[in-house]
């Protein structure tokens, strides 16, 4: 079949094209009529045949029916506990396109972490799949509970309810928040980002126009569908552009990546660097390559790891950069820059702006600062959160936390997260500056770098390792090697096997993203250690002791969020006004009088504490 026959009749990915969507509602419908018998859904369950996109229309009419049946009205928001797989991805596009609000849950999420998101969400109903009963079960009180069987018999009966009810009832618009994700709650409780169906439309179209997806091309997602990292590239796009889609599950997919790739012959897929580093561990390989591209993100790629995996497996890799609070994926490297900037993720899809700030102002090529994003992707709020949210979106840009540079081919490179610097001997270090070199230790597969305190230089670098098979440990070469490469206080002083951390590998979210703040609770158990106490002595003390108290009254922080360590970029009530009461409280408790310089860099407690110390008179 000729390139110009896979794209008859399929949709183009132009500005035009993009205008006329409004809903996927109206987009399954169009599909249905453009596609017709074309199959969309190939399922990885034996028990399941093949879905057309008429079946999906079919599907989303009839299920509409047995929402209603169930008291879940149009507008009301409905939890979706469930596992990847072929069930998953109609009833998160029924629920969708009919105007309700889908608020996917983690299947391996605990009790006490589904209750909260049932409350703080305010769903009306919880559609479970049925093989998660027990876990679904304790809900009984809080909401209406549907059990869905996840099979052949439920599909083809929500198809065969089609014919009562020839039209949509609801009719979602571009503002209808169409689904609430939760955060991994890495920094505290998990919070629920709303995303709007212009929102999704505008992410599936910016990637999809970076690449064009042609009609039957084939998709597999092996990235969780509760999380947009298996929604928009694997089955949004496919559903817009005619092609074809497999879902399996996360962890079956993670250890049999190859496996699926001969049945299904996927031309595209994504994946976390967690997926690239296991198979470059592994023996498997593909039997036939069908894969014209992966691409990948949440975390950052070494580029020899890429490197390696695109010449042994002979498939190119496309780094890309997002998060939950840009739909998806906000920059990717796009075919026609390949392999230009080794370790970058691309330039803006053509649907946001992205940009790097420093100090609130725009950064030059080179320069280090803030990633902030604006766009149609950008999501529409925090349930409950309004002042986060506020906070996050200040100036009208979506404030990323990450930190990163746009080098001279106009390509995005990522640094590390603002909240995991690390203070030692007063110097800043960022985790991935050392990270960025462990594909070159002998013998390491996978390291991370933490921190736990030190009497002297306040913290003492940590690199948590897993070996590659048959590999043995070499702190000593390691050590050496990386002396050549960093200045001495940024090369870490421990080297430590994740397995005498008393866990079996490192802990991963379950779409392959690292759980840096639980390895980091696992580094402290292991090795005695605790956030280290207020100074008990010196000039340090007197100023700590007060300086917490205005903090604490100032900018309404706990006891608990504060440290030495402390940054104020990231306390919610950190804005310029807090900024300039917080500075005034300190004049007038401390007698001194602040420069505007000294002002500008007074935003971590240990900087004030060092700031106020040089004013104050010897004890």
């Amino acid at each position: 079949m000729s390139s110009s026959d896979e794209r008859a009749g399929a949709p183009e990915w132009t500005e035009a094209a993009y205008t006329r969507l409004t809903d996927f509602g109206s987009l399954i419908e169009a599909s249905a009529r453009r596609y017709s018998g074309d199959v969309f859904l190939q399922p990885v369950e034996r028990g399941i045949t093949p879905l057309t996109f008429e079946h999906v229309e079919q599907f989303v009419r009839g299920f509409e029916v047995f929402l209603e049946e169930h008291g879940v009205a149009v507008g009301k928001s409905c939890a979706l506990l469930s596992n990847n797989g072929t069930a998953m991805v109609l009833e998160f596009l029924g629920l969708i396109a009919t105007g309700r609000t889908c608020v996917p849950i983690n299947p391996n999420s605990s009790a006490d972490e589904i209750a909260y998101i049932i409350a703080d969400s305010g769903v009306s109903a919880v559609l479970y799949e049925t093989a998660l009963e027990e876990k679904a079960s304790f809900l009984t009180e809080s909401c209406e509970l549907i059990p869905v069987s996840s099979d052949e018999d439920f599909i083809r009966g929500m198809i065969g309810r089609a014919d009562a009810r020839p039209g949509r009832v609801g009719q979602p618009t571009p503002a209808t928040v169409a689904e609430v994700v939760y955060t991994t709650g890495s920094t505290g409780r998990p919070k629920g980002v709303q995303l709007r169906h212009q929102n999704l439309l505008a992410d599936m179209h910016g990637i999809g126009r970076a690449f064009g997806f042609a009609r039957h091309d084939r998709f597999l997602t092996v990235t969780p569908l509760f999380h947009n990292s298996g929604q928009i590239m694997t089955t949004l796009i496919p559903l817009y552009c005619g092609g074809r889609t497999t879902a399996v599950r996360p962890d079956m997919g993670f250890i049999n990546f190859w496996h699926y790739v001969d049945e299904f012959e996927p031309a595209w897929t994504l994946v976390m660097p967690s997926h690239i580093v296991l198979t470059m561990d592994r023996k498997e390989a593909p039997r036939r390559q069908s894969l014209r591209g992966i691409l990948c993100g949440g975390a950052k790629l070494e580029p020899q790891i890429q490197r390696d995996f695109e010449k042994r497996f002979g498939v190119t890799v496309y780094a890309n950069y997002g998060l939950t609070e840009s739909t998806s994926i906000a920059t990717c490297v796009r075919p026609e820059d390949a392999g230009t900037s080794p370790g970058g993720v691309g330039r803006p899809l053509d649907i946001n702006d992205v940009r790097v700030f420093k100090d609130n102002r725009e950064a030059g090529p080179g320069v280090v600062g803030e990633i902030w994003i604006r766009g149609d992707n950008v999501f529409a709020g925090y349930v409950n959160l309004p002042d986060v949210y506020a906070e996050k979106t200040r100036f009208g840009w979506l404030h990323t936390g990450d930190l990163g540079y746009v080098d001279d081919n106009g390509q995005f490179h990522i640094v590390d997260r603002i909240d995991n610097m690390v203070l030692v001997g007063g110097e800043n270090v960022y985790p991935s500056e050392i990270e960025r070199f462990v594909p070159d230790l002998a013998g390491m597969s996978e390291g991370f770098v933490l921190a736990i305190p030190d009497r002297i230089m306040g913290s003492e670098l940590v690199l948590v390792y897993r070996l590659a098979p048959d590999a043995a440990a070499a702190p000593k070469a390691w050590k050496s090697y990386l002396f050549s490469k960093l200045v001495s206080f940024k090369v870490p002083r421990r080297f430590i096997d994740v397995h005498d951390l008393g866990l079996d590998d490192f802990p991963r979210s379950q779409s392959g993203k690292l759980l840096r703040k639980r390895l980091q609770g696992a580094l402290d158990a292991a090795l005695g250690v605790s956030p280290p106490p207020p100074p008990a002595d010196g000039g340090t003390s007197r100023v700590y002791t007060k300086l917490a108290t205005i903090l604490a009254d100032v900018l309404e922080l706990e006891p608990e969020q504060i440290g030495p360590n402390t940054s104020m970029d990231l306390v919610p009530s950190w804005d310029s006004i807090g900024h300039m009461r917080l500075m005034l409280a300190l004049e007038q408790a401390f007698g001194v009088t602040l420069s505007p310089a000294n002002i500008s860099q007074m935003t971590r407690v240990s900087v004030i504490i060092e700031s106020l110390e040089r004013q104050l008179p010897p004890q």
